[in-house]
């Protein structure tokens, strides 16, 4: 309901009564202090907080109000105040003229507000439209304000939710983080784990060869010590001897004539030929000389005085690619540079290798000769077809060898070398016939310094 607020002098208490009855009639709550105070109630405080909460200040005027001084005086400059607040086509304090009063008599800062004359005709008819058309007023402005809440509000719940998705994509990326980081130490520590496992085989073969080599040299020296001492001949015990060598000798030639005489036929032909003779005039047959071995690839070594160098390939055919070298470990363990799965931060491409066209590995960070190294070998296995055995050159890069694995490695090595696979420092070769994986030593030396 729309609240009004009336300020009269108490001279005009009964035609103010008449108002605020045409008033609530008309649909409306008006506050009057003689109607809605309850007595003992603190009479300033309430009058206060009813002007503060009214929706209209109807002034009603009169010879007696412009002229009396006293709270009406106090009341008149608090709605004021509030009216200074406002916009200036707010409709909020209404001068409400009970009867004629002199154009002089209006306090100057009342002039500048439209008047209703209530003693007129239509006095009434102007009150009911000033009060009308300022709820409508209100009404807008209420609605105004409800969409700019209703905005803010959500501006503000766009805002938490930006917020909320924010906090938990960083709290995925944390979570993500601290996996990789998780997985990385446990990588580091499952390579680490790897090596001392095969720093201690190696150290307990190296044992067990130790141990074997001292039992044998202990049971060599215990025969030398319980093999009794040759004892010189009897007499006539060296001629018995050489008869006995003189008729197994001569044994042996009577088994050989014999045999001999068996071979031949009748017709005096041989029947036991090993090679038959060359027809007069024509020269024996030699056997097919041995096929030149092809190209497969090129390679060659750019590097700097430094230590770092990369190795560049030019296959003479399609192919795959993968590359074995020694860690710095002692005893040092192959480790794989690039396979199937290859590192990408290392190589940067993958492992095959197309006809003619170069290949340099590493493309981006160039490989190192540790320390004070002067050479290094790697080992490099061709293959016209991707390979997935060994398991390991299908595995990932940058993953140290088992002993099982070196053993495959070097069975690999073997078999390529069986068909005459070779690196004579700028070239691979391999027999013409050879289709299967090659696998050959590449040795790396650094460069001298100019």
């Amino acid at each position: 309901m729309t609240q009004i607020f009336i300020s009269y002098a108490r001279e005009d208490f009964k035609p103010v009564s008449e108002l605020r009855q045409r008033l609530a009639g008309a649909g409306f709550t008006p506050w009057m202090d003689k109607v809605d105070l309850v007595p003992g109630q603190r009479w300033r405080p309430a009058i206060e907080e009813a002007i503060r909460k009214t929706d209209f200040f109807v002034l009603c005027l009169s010879n007696h109000t412009v002229k009396k001084r006293g709270f009406v005086q106090y009341e008149i400059k608090m709605a004021l105040d509030l009216w200074q607040q406002m916009l200036g086509d707010d409709i909020y304090l209404i001068p409400v003229l009970l009867e004629p009063i002199e154009a002089d008599e209006i306090p100057d800062n009342l002039r500048e507000i439209n008047w209703v004359f209530l003693y007129e005709e239509d006095g009434w008819d102007e009150l009911l439209r000033a009060l009308k058309h300022g709820a409508q007023q209100r009404s807008l402005d209420a609605a105004h304000k409800l969409k700019q809440q209703q905005a803010e509000q959500r501006r503000a719940e766009d805002a938490r939710l930006r917020a909320v998705a924010e906090s938990a994509n960083a709290e995925r990326l944390q979570r993500e983080e601290a996996a990789r980081r998780q997985q990385e130490q446990a990588e580091r520590q499952r390579l680490a784990e790897a090596q001392r496992k095969q720093q201690e085989e190696n150290d307990r073969q190296l044992r067990e060869a130790h141990a074997r080599e001292i039992q044998r040299r202990q049971e060599e020296e215990l025969r030398k010590r319980n093999q009794p001492p040759l004892s010189p001949p009897a007499p006539g015990q060296g001629r018995k001897r050489w008869a006995i060598l003189a008729g197994a000798l001569l044994l042996a030639a009577l088994v050989g004539y014999w045999l001999w005489s068996a071979a031949r036929s009748s017709d005096g032909q041989t029947q036991l030929v090993a090679k038959p003779a060359p027809a007069p005039g024509v020269e024996p047959t030699k056997p097919p000389p041995l096929p030149e071995p092809i190209e497969v690839l090129r390679y060659e070594q750019k590097d700097a005085t430094d230590g770092s160098f990369r190795l560049h390939f030019k296959p003479q055919q399609n192919g795959y690619l993968y590359l074995v070298a020694l860690d710095d470990q002692k005893p040092p363990i192959p480790i794989t540079l690039l396979t199937n799965r290859h590192a990408y931060e290392v190589t940067g491409s993958s492992n095959r290798l197309t006809a003619g066209k170069e290949f340099i590995f590493p493309p981006k960070r160039p490989l190192m000769l540790s320390g004070d190294k002067q050479t290094a070998e790697f080992t490099l296995v061709f293959s016209p077809a991707e390979l997935k055995k060994p398991a390991f050159l299908d595995a990932a890069s940058l993953r140290s060898l088992t002993t099982a694995e070196q053993s495959a490695l070097a069975e690999l090595e073997r078999q390529a070398k069986q068909r005459g696979a070779q690196a004579d420092g700028a070239r691979v070769t391999t027999l013409p016939s050879s289709d299967k994986p090659l696998a050959v030593k590449l040795p790396v030396r650094k460069a001298a310094k100019p």
